[in-house]
């Protein structure tokens, strides 16, 4: 299996909340579409993946397959990204989480988005511990470059 590029690149779809990318691969000379969709929802977001039978479709009709395998979805009641409420962390970090799975991370679906969710958090509070060695450093100059 080799990876022959983008036929569709990452795209949001504010309006119904997903995210979506289609790949063309190439799995022993014959060409494979592989479509990837995260659809958000309050815990974070749920992935679908789609093979298309026919491996020669164009971009127009992966956007057909999404909107129509997005509106196929149904979340249990309460679970839509539109029930978001203000106390929900969760869904605030459903983008970050899937990102990270973009890139890479391994860690399942309820780890990723934590572990995302812990550091930002770490980040906010202790934004100014991590920048106190920076300013020091810049008094510290400062000071140097006044005495002379």
């Amino acid at each position: 299996m080799r990876f022959d590029g983008w036929l569709v690149y990452p795209q949001i779809d504010k309006a119904r909340n997903i995210l979506y990318y289609a790949n063309i691969l190439n799995w022993g000379g014959d060409r494979t579409i592989n479509i990837s969709v995260s659809i958000f929802d309050r815990q974070g977001y749920v992935p679908m993946k789609i093979v298309p039978v026919n491996g020669n479709i164009a971009a127009e009709s992966v956007h057909k397959i999404v909107e129509a395998s997005a509106a196929a979805y149904k979340p249990k009641a309460g679970s839509s990204y539109f029930e978001h409420s203000s106390g929900d962390k969760v869904a605030g970090y459903g983008a970050l989480g899937v990102l990270a799975a973009m890139l890479g991370v391994k860690f399942g679906k309820a780890a990723g988005i934590g572990l995302i969710a812990l550091v930002l958090v770490v980040l906010k509070k202790g934004a100014l511990l991590l920048l106190l060695p920076l300013i020091w450093l810049k008094k510290l100059f400062s000071r140097n470059k006044a005495d002379s």
